[in-house]
């Protein structure tokens, strides 16, 4: 089985969590939204390539903080995504959708309210606990 491993962005505001929406033309989950990030490269660590994602599809630096976990799915027979979320932490520039067609700050507890794809909703669901373990005020 072929592994996808993709790191993930949590750049986070109070309550609130930066989530961007794939563009119309994307290959995969068109016009759903996600948390920034993208494939791990070989070679690269799991918080290098949050940094360089988000700097890539934010235009921002950021510290990836600590991982949040990992989340496995199956998206065909030969073929698994590894989500690794990290609390990351802003450092410099504001997020802009460099690589989306749109970015929102939504509260972490209304964001199945969005559309995301698949492989990313047990994450979603588990992110306020998550979040509420890192800090017990959020």
């Amino acid at each position: 089985m072929r592994l996808v491993r993709t790191a993930l962005g949590v750049l986070r505001q109070g309550d609130m969590i930066l989530i961007t929406l794939r563009p119309p033309d994307a290959k995969a989950y068109p016009g759903l939204w996600e948390l920034p990030g993208g494939k791990v490269e070989p070679g690269e660590s799991d918080d290098l390539a949050v940094t360089r994602e988000m700097r890539e599809e934010l235009g921002v630096e950021i510290r990836a903080v600590r991982p949040l976990g990992e989340w496995s799915h199956d998206v065909a027979p030969d073929k698994r995504i590894v989500l690794v979320p990290w609390l990351c932490e802003l450092i410099s520039g504001d997020p802009r959708p460099l690589a989306a067609s749109d970015l929102r700050w939504v509260n972490v507890r209304e964001m199945l309210q969005f559309e995301f794809p698949p492989a990313s909703v047990p994450l979603i669901r588990a992110l306020p606990e998550l979040l509420g373990r890192v800090d017990p005020g959020a």
